[in-house]
């Protein structure tokens, strides 16, 4: 326990820094790589299995990322009553890169690859899970909506890493979740013309959800395949 809140803090300092200072992600990366040393037995707690993937897994896979999308992309307008998604056009052509590419391979290999497997060493899978969400939440604070969201997406990235062993998997999921939120999600806010609270918004949350709670009745099913 001493090494995952350890590891939170050293993360989050050198995230901060590395988002005031703008090094494109230098010193994360950095960080991560003399990281590594310090877990016990290295090869079995960092189990990477880059392309191992079932195409229907994959399917619900995304699936349940738009529907992921939908649901976080409206709730806050119910709930936190804000809504802090910045467009493509506001965006650097590395911090385009940033989102797709070197955030979602960088950070599943942080939180999925290595912190994730060093604490089901010494924890259970549902306490893993919830810990290293509960991390990967924190270190991408920015509202109370967008931590509960990152907190419920790690959660699944988690559920993922631990049921396939594939980090490949997890960084597909973790890309295309940043891509809705940097293309759909503003699409989405624009094509209903949100202003104020009204049912149809509301229909769209319930229908997402359904979508989310089946994507993921179908994932643990075909998973079982896997096994």
């Amino acid at each position: 326990m001493k090494k995952f809140y350890l590891y939170i803090i050293c993360i989050m300092i050198v995230s901060y820094f590395d988002m005031i200072y703008n090094l494109k992600s230098i010193l994360l990366f950095t960080f991560f790589i003399l990281s590594l040393p310090f877990f016990n037995d290295l090869r079995s707690s960092f189990r990477i299995s880059f392309f191992k993937m079932d195409k229907i897994f994959t399917v619900y896979m995304l699936i349940f990322s738009l529907s992921f999308t939908v649901f976080f992309s409206l709730l806050p307008f119910l709930i936190f009553k804000d809504y802090d998604i910045g467009k493509i056009g506001n965006y650097t052509n590395y911090g385009v890169l940033k989102v797709l590419l070197v955030s979602p391979l960088l950070e599943e290999l942080i939180f999925r690859g290595s912190l994730l497997s060093l604490l089901v060493k010494t924890e259970s899978p549902k306490k893993a899970i919830l810990l290293s969400s509960l991390g990967f939440s924190i270190t991408h604070y920015l509202s109370s909506s967008s931590l509960f969201a990152t907190f419920v997406l790690g959660i699944f990235l988690a559920y993922v890493y631990l049921k396939t062993e594939s980090v490949f998997l997890c960084v597909i999921a973790h890309a295309f979740n940043n891509f809705l939120a940097l293309v759909f999600s503003p699409f989405l806010i624009s094509f209903l013309n949100i202003k104020e609270t009204s049912y149809y918004i509301l229909a769209f949350i319930i229908l997402s959800s359904i979508v989310m709670l089946y994507s993921l009745f179908k994932i643990n099913k075909q998973n079982k395949k896997l096994k």
